[in-house]
């Protein structure tokens, strides 16, 4: 009788030795406008923070807002062509499924996409002032 090969599940770890090179494209949804031009990435991780630090920094980039938080919007994974909000990004198990998936894609040559959805920021309520 075979017993399942968990060693897939105990390599992957919070931080690894390993680094290696992942590209995606990298979509930055408004809450009230429609998605930003995409950004096709390539970077260099070995853990969750790496992917996540390189999304904030393009995050502020391209949507001019240097003091955006982490908080601020919600990051999500999907195959680029799959209908479908995605698999959020925010935890261990998160990135586990991240990298399983993206070893898929990647063997079907298919691309993976990374969506920042942007959540209304509480500040931005606020009526703006007409300067004349």
């Amino acid at each position: 009788m075979n017993e399942p090969d968990d060693k897939d599940d105990d390599e992957i770890s919070e931080k690894s030795d390993i680094e290696q090179v992942i590209s995606f494209n990298l979509i930055i949804k408004p809450l009230t406008s429609p998605a930003l031009p995409s950004k096709w990435m390539e970077i260099e991780i070995s853990s969750l923070d790496d992917i996540l630090a390189d999304i904030h920094l393009y995050v502020g980039k391209l949507t001019g807002n240097k003091n955006i938080m982490h908080s601020d919007y919600l990051v999500s994974f999907k195959s680029e062509k799959a209908a479908g909000a995605g698999t959020q990004l925010v935890d261990i198990q998160d990135y586990k499924k991240f990298l399983l998936d993206y070893k898929k894609l990647m063997e079907k040559n298919k691309n993976m996409a990374i969506i920042v959805s942007l959540k209304k920021d509480k500040k931005q309520r606020r009526k703006e002032r007409r300067v004349y």
